[in-house]
């Protein structure tokens, strides 16, 4: 197992991941935090991630796959104004799951070791306020 290995790890405990988010959180309760995907938490983690790319902090590695992952997200408004991030479900492509890998793994790097770990590991996403460029109306743009 990888584990030990690990400084710090996010996993998607909605659906399928539940057990292993379960599972790991038991015994790596410093390490490990499950996030429910929520349309909150998937807002933070979106923008989040989108801010990264913008400040060029964070690369999307040359690979069609994964690049094609990263650009299926998709940010939509419902009629009461809030907003939806989804990814185009492709057989080829998934549906953005190495968008939201990448999401989790910042979150994770944004997340203190140790007892924050064992919160819920609801959005915990530490925006950097003092970065005035081109993401100031991030959220009248697609992602």
């Amino acid at each position: 197992m990888f584990m030990p290995q690990v400084a710090r790890a996010n996993i998607d405990k909605t659906g399928m991941g539940l057990t292993i988010s379960e599972y790991l959180e038991q015994e790596f309760p410093a390490k490990c935090a499950g996030v429910q995907f929520t349309a909150a938490t998937k807002e933070a983690m979106a923008v989040h991630l989108k801010m990264r790319f913008e400040q060029r902090k964070k690369r999307i590695p040359n690979d069609d796959m994964v690049r094609r992952s990263f650009l299926s997200l998709r940010r939509s408004v419902n009629k009461v104004g809030t907003a939806r991030f989804d990814a185009e479900n492709d057989e080829h492509y998934g549906h953005g799951d190495d968008a939201w890998a990448a999401a989790l793994a910042e979150m994770a790097a944004e997340r203190a070791v140790g007892a924050s770990a064992q919160s819920q590991g609801q959005s915990n996403i530490m925006f950097d306020r003092g970065y005035q460029g081109p993401l100031r109306n991030f959220m009248n743009r697609t992602l």
